[in-house]
């Protein structure tokens, strides 16, 4: 996890949601912060926040649905501080 963090590997929402049932990667990504990957055509800001079974919930509680398609990636502490949470 600490290299695709590094590398800001990406993962496809359905990836990291088949990884979270697994009762040894489960534990550790239940406890992740994750940024949801902008397509060229989106104009949002990004989305921080934990992983959910139908998406993300930010440190505000907002809920941000994706789809299996949605690509996601660890949050780095750069990105944090990017995003003022920390």
């Amino acid at each position: 996890m600490e290299k695709a963090i590094e590398e800001k590997e990406e993962f496809y929402f359905k990836e990291i949601k088949d990884l979270i049932n697994n009762p040894v990667a489960g534990p550790i990504l239940k406890n992740l912060v994750f940024i949801k990957i902008k397509n060229t055509k989106e104009k949002s800001h990004d989305v921080l926040g934990f992983f959910i079974d139908n998406g993300i919930v930010d440190f505000k509680g907002r809920i941000y649905p994706l789809c299996n398609e949605d690509k996601i990636r660890v949050a780095n502490i750069f990105d944090l501080y990017k995003s003022e949470v920390i």
